[in-house]
């Protein structure tokens, strides 16, 4: 085959591959399609055959693409609040539900919702009138939110929310608490359970003190269950930035691979922020005195009164309805706490089910000696209303037996847990 020969080939199957490309790209059936997957941070071309970009919208869930905690804590009072951006990529409206978890003395002072730039301040009504509006808005194809609360659990809030066709959607959630010193420190505990791999995750806590901060330490991620043997390492992917003596920041940005690292389903438990100021400059003061607003708020923390001796009565329910992880729970609950009794302290152990017993650790096996009272099961009993009526009906003794804190009585009430 000569040159000219060739050449003409490579020109000729030149012409007819843009011509197949220019009809194939004319068939809606063979379009191509960039897909992005935020997961691993590709991109990669995928050919879609068999399904049309309309059904693989449709079925697409909301899903949270940034979040952002930010907490100041100003005096020790932290307010921190909670961003989060969500996007619903499909041709129908989609409701999102998000869990929130508080401190337990936290309150919450604020929630907004911003769609295509306008903001929607909550408001507070009856719950009936609430899930009404809000039932209305879900069934208009609206974007709206409820706020609702447990009952047993006051802490935990669910945030429900119907996001509009292929509409992207902000909600911000401020909470305040005031932190209280506990064992030489003060502690902030922030519960980060997004469900999710989050693209962009940050959790940031920005510390402002009239005092020196002499001590700030940020542990490894705490579970949200009792655990007896905490990690209290170093969180390695926490930053602590120091502006001045008595400015200190934490910054907490972690990768999706790190999310993935901590579960399947992202991180999931408290981020904890330690620290302490120094009052040796004040302690001969009496402490610092602050007045903001017409209000005043009096710190002080001695640290020569002796610890007082307590007595320590342990009251345990043990009835069918703490069976499982509950009663688990207590027992995790048990061993830590009597890991925590001081020498000069007592202690006292009441179990009550049916009936309500004391433990009596003097014998080498669990004994239930002392029985205050015991009404059999479907039994319908008025109790008393003066003591008197309750010795003579209950046979309800004076006093229970207090055991000293020593290592015996420990190790035989952990045994009997």
């Amino acid at each position: 085959m000569t040159e000219t020969t060739r050449f003409s080939f490579r020109i000729s199957a030149l012409i007819i591959l843009q011509l197949w490309l220019m009809f194939a790209s004319a068939s809606p059936a063979n379009r191509v399609w960039i897909v992005r997957r935020d997961v691993q941070n590709l991109v990669e071309a995928t050919t879609e055959l068999d399904q049309p970009k309309e059904q693989k919208v449709e079925n697409a869930l909301p899903r949270i693409y940034f979040m952002e905690i930010v907490s100041d804590i100003r005096l020790r009072y932290a307010s921190t609040k909670v961003t989060s951006k969500v996007a619903n990529p499909a041709d129908k409206a989609q409701e999102a539900t998000f869990h929130v978890v508080l401190p337990d003395t936290a309150f919450i002072s604020s929630f907004l919702m911003e769609i295509d730039g306008k903001v929607y301040k909550a408001s507070v009504k009856e719950k009936e009138e609430a899930q009404t509006d809000y039932q209305n808005a879900v069934d208009a194809g609206l974007s709206a939110a409820q706020v609702t609360a447990n009952a047993r659990d006051a802490n935990q809030f669910t945030v429900s929310v119907n996001v509009e066709p292929q509409a992207k959607m902000l909600f911000n959630l401020t909470y305040e608490e005031l932190l209280t010193r506990r064992r030489g420190i003060y502690e902030q505990a922030i519960h980060v359970s997004p469900g999710s791999i989050i693209p962009q995750m940050s959790v940031r806590v920005n510390i402002f003190e009239t005092l020196p901060i002499n001590k700030i330490t940020v542990p490894q991620l705490r579970g949200n269950d009792i655990e007896q043997n905490q990690d209290l390492s170093e969180n390695e992917v926490a930053k602590i930035i120091r502006t001045n003596e008595t400015v200190v920041s934490v910054v907490y940005e972690p990768t999706e691979t790190q999310q993935i690292q901590s579960s399947k389903d992202g991180l999931q438990g408290q981020f904890v922020v330690q620290y302490d100021v120094d009052r040796s400059s004040i302690e001969r003061k009496g402490g610092e005195i602050h007045v903001v607003d017409g209000y005043f708020v009096h710190f002080f923390a001695p640290t020569t009164l002796p610890a007082l001796p307590k007595h320590v009565i342990f009251v345990l329910d043990t009835s069918g309805s703490m069976a499982g992880t509950r009663i688990e729970q207590t027992k995790q609950a048990m061993n830590s706490i009597l890991d925590q009794l001081r020498e000069d302290d007592l202690f006292s152990v009441v179990e009550f089910s049916t009936g309500v017993s004391e433990w009596d650790l003097r014998k080498p096996y669990k004994a239930l000696e002392t029985y205050y009272y015991n009404i059999p099961v479907g039994d319908t009993t008025e109790v008393p209303q003066n003591r008197t009526e309750l010795e003579e009906s209950f046979g309800l003794y004076d006093d229970i037996f207090a055991y000293p804190v020593t290592e015996r009585s420990i190790k035989r009430a952990k045994e009997f847990v």
